[in-house]
């Protein structure tokens, strides 16, 4: 709306009349009203217009439409005009917008709201003994306590709630939901809507003195029904417009649904060797996805510089693509529902170099050398302590010649390291001697094909013990199981392990479970006992110590209220390193 006037209301009751108005006064003494047009409720179309855009406001042309127009007038004065309506019908009530456009100011919007009371349709009084007083009642006995009861029909319901209102659902679960209205005379009926589409509901029953009615919807959502609205309305029979509901937004948790795709530039048939290729993991999940990981041929897959794999969450690049990257690609990632993982990709990579003769095939035949994908880049040392390192090329022939330098002097061999080749295979050793010794080592090799064109990159970093464990979080409780998920910290330079402790909090030393992982701090203890609270201490180790623990608590749920699927889920979270 381009103005917009305050909010007005306005009651009148069926058969009688009301003047609705609007301020046709224009602004400054240049401008004058062009058009004023009466909208009800959400209409696309005006049910009364006045058209002076081409004649003067007093000359110009009303129209109506077919369902007001025997009723209804709109008389130009000012600075208010009316739109009378007369007889008044129930089903004239709701949201009235008079809009008026002027040949050089602004629209301006005014809003109005209609209430339109109907009389009860009927009337009746009762004595003690519920018989029904009509004209004359009694006889009574004088001094004796007199009591009446009035009863009302016609009467629109007063209230309607949704009883189970649920933060959150889990996508294809049975949830069963309860809706209650009150007020009405004959009892209300209560209807389930979804988006604005009716539901079937289960059931629906009365209480005795009709006062409250209550509806059953047993509800399945699915993951198309997140942020839909779920909303019940009440209806007196006899009413069509006397209708109330209550309403909320769906939020409906699942686990992710992921799929994998090369890039859209990308002919999954035409891949050759030495083009950069693109994975995309289309990630679709609520909650939002707290972790994101690649797997290679079922293996765990990292940002590699000398593999040429780059990874960034839902993005995997692999430049100069060859050989070692034959195979098959999949993403997975976590959220606080489940873990989901993607279909399956294979990747074919089709050689530059082939013969075409009936003697060869159509394999690569000559490669120059290449970077071993998996090897081990980085190794954490103290001063004066020695690194062996090890570095492996594929190539064909496999007669090669390695080269190793210090820091950015690849095209330079470096003295102070020491190597011997085996094969396509070469171990250096290197012993930093100063703060200044650290850095990266560049290793690469030649046959009689070529040089290789990306080295072999290899870090020495100091070593020392890791840091804690970060960001430890508790999810997936049940009864017995607790699942425990931390990002890793800091690995000191050296292969870490990271290690879980789980004591029941009441006796405070005694080790209910011991359980480690050397990939990811990812933990699942199960066969816990129910309904009880837990001390979890992890921490990370290697071959220079372990890190300071982090300790957070969890509790598993009471086995009878799991077993019901009729729960609500807490739990306290508390970290701190000791």
């Amino acid at each position: 709306l381009n103005g917009c006037a305050d909010y007005l209301g306005f009651v009148a009751f069926v058969g009688g009349q009301v003047a609705l108005p609007c301020n046709v006064t224009a602004p400054s003494h240049e401008d004058i009203v062009a058009l004023i047009l009466w909208y009800r409720d959400d209409s696309r179309n005006p049910i009364y217009t006045v058209d002076g855009r081409t004649v003067p406001l007093d000359k110009a042309k009303h129209f109506s439409s077919d369902t007001i127009r025997s009723r209804v007038k709109f008389n130009i004065t000012y600075p208010l005009s009316f739109l009378r309506i007369s007889p008044v019908r129930e089903n004239d009530g709701g949201e009235y917008r008079c809009r008026v456009d002027f040949r050089r100011g602004r629209t301006i919007n005014y809003i109005l709201n209609l209430n339109v009371i109907v009389p009860p349709k009927k009337i009746v009084v009762f004595d003690d003994n519920n018989n029904q007083i009509k004209d004359i009642g009694g006889p009574f006995n004088e001094d004796s306590l007199l009591n009446l009861t009035c009863e009302v029909e016609g009467v629109k319901p007063r209230e309607v709630s949704i009883v189970t209102q649920l933060e959150s659902m889990l996508a294809n679960e049975r949830y069963e939901l309860v809706c209650q209205s009150s007020g009405s005379r004959p009892p209300a009926k209560l209807s389930w809507f979804k988006d604005g589409n009716l539901l079937s509901s289960v059931g629906e029953s009365i209480s005795d003195d009709g006062s409250l009615t209550t509806n059953f919807l047993a509800f399945v959502p699915s993951i198309d029904d997140n942020n839909k609205v779920l909303s019940c309305a009440a209806k007196n029979p006899r009413f069509q417009k006397a209708t109330i509901e209550e309403s909320f937004v769906l939020k409906v948790n699942y686990a992710p649904i992921l799929s994998l795709a090369l890039g859209a530039s990308i002919q999954h048939q035409e891949i050759l060797e030495g083009s950069d290729v693109f994975f995309e993991c289309n990630i679709q999940a609520n909650p939002a996805v707290t972790k994101i990981g690649w797997l290679f041929n079922g293996e765990p897959l990292k940002s590699d510089l000398s593999a040429r794999t780059h990874i960034s969450n839902g993005s995997l690049l692999i430049q100069n693509v060859g050989r070692i990257h034959r195979g098959s690609y999949q993403c997975w990632a976590v959220n606080a529902v489940e873990k989901g993982n993607s279909e399956v990709v294979t990747l074919n990579v089709k050689c530059k170099i082939h013969f075409d003769c009936n003697s060869c095939s159509n394999e690569c035949l000559l490669d120059s050398p290449l970077c071993k994908a998996g090897q081990r880049v980085h190794y954490g040392v103290a001063r004066h302590e020695e690194a062996v390192i090890t570095c492996e090329v594929e190539a064909d022939p496999s007669e090669v010649t390695f080269h190793w330098s210090f820091n950015s002097t690849v095209d330079e061999e470096s003295d102070s390291i020491k190597f011997i080749a085996e094969g396509r295979k070469s171990i250096a050793t290197y012993t930093p001697r100063a703060y200044l010794d650290y850095g990266v080592l560049y290793c690469w090799a030649e046959n009689n094909v070529g040089r290789q064109l990306d080295p072999c990159l290899f870090f020495v970093i100091p070593a020392g013990p890791p840091d804690p464990p970060e960001n430890c979080t508790v999810t997936n409780i049940t009864a017995h199981t607790l699942t425990i998920e931390c990002l890793p910290g800091y690995s000191g330079g050296l292969d870490q392990t990271f290690h879980l402790e789980i004591y029941n909090s009441n006796t405070n030393k005694r080790l209910i479970n011991n359980l480690t992982s050397s990939e990811y701090p990812f933990f699942i203890a199960n066969a816990l006992p129910a309904g009880n609270s837990f001390r979890l201490v992890t921490y990370a180790s290697n071959s220079r110590g372990r890190s300071p623990s982090v300790v957070i608590k969890g509790n598993t749920l009471v086995a009878e209220r799991w077993q019901t699927g009729k729960f609500q889920l807490s739990f306290s979270l508390f970290c701190f390193c000791e």
